[in-house]
């Protein structure tokens, strides 16, 4: 089952919205992701603000990882409802033997176009391109609707990433300078919130 999460932007009225994470989104999954990412970015020279403005432009995190290009067709969105076909991946199948039509046709695809399901026959996308992002975003309301269990908010001002386990109500706050020296053991973290 999937442990669902978000990556939340505070905005300057307090209140925040963010992005959804379907898998592994407990600290030692998420947490530690939202950590690379962020050191990875301030690498390149952007702000916190510029990387936060940058994250509310998709609908989910692993889009804004993936710079908005779907891994399963290679084009620009967000895919949901993905067959499990698809997470098959090249290399297992080369190693076993190809047995349905539908894996011979995802085969192909990789070998063919680098992307298992170019023409979105075997998943869809969250919203067509020129659909607005905020009206996929999660938000304080909206968190139940999506069975979130973790968040991870981004606060700019305050420069701070709070992590909310929404199941206990506990939060732990890390300071972002401690979260780039890669100071933050994600386990502790993990355990604070249970």
């Amino acid at each position: 089952m999937a442990t669902r999460g978000c990556v939340g932007i505070v905005q300057e009225d307090g209140t925040w919205r963010g992005v959804y994470n379907h898998w592994d989104s407990y600290p030692t999954g998420l947490g530690i992701w939202v950590q690379k990412k962020l050191i990875q970015e301030v690498k390149k020279g952007k702000t916190l603000k510029q990387i936060c403005k940058e994250i509310l432009q998709y609908t989910g995190w692993k889009e804004y990882c993936n710079d908005g290009i779907c891994p399963y067709c290679g084009k620009k969105g967000d895919p949901y409802s993905i067959w499990g076909l698809l997470e098959i991946g090249l290399d297992k199948l080369e190693s076993k033997k190809v047995k349905t039509e539908e894996e011979q046709e995802v085969y192909q695809n990789l070998k063919a176009e680098g992307y298992p399901d170019p023409h979105r026959k075997w998943h869809e996308h969250v919203r067509e391109p020129m659909e607005p992002p905020e009206r996929y975003h999660i938000t304080k309301e909206s968190v139940d609707s999506y069975d979130i269990e973790y968040i991870y908010l981004i606060d700019p001002t305050k420069e701070t990433l709070t992590v909310v386990d929404t199941y206990s109500s506990k939060e732990v706050v890390i300071p972002i300078d401690k979260l780039l020296k890669r100071k933050v053991d994600w386990g502790k973290v993990g355990e604070q919130l249970s």
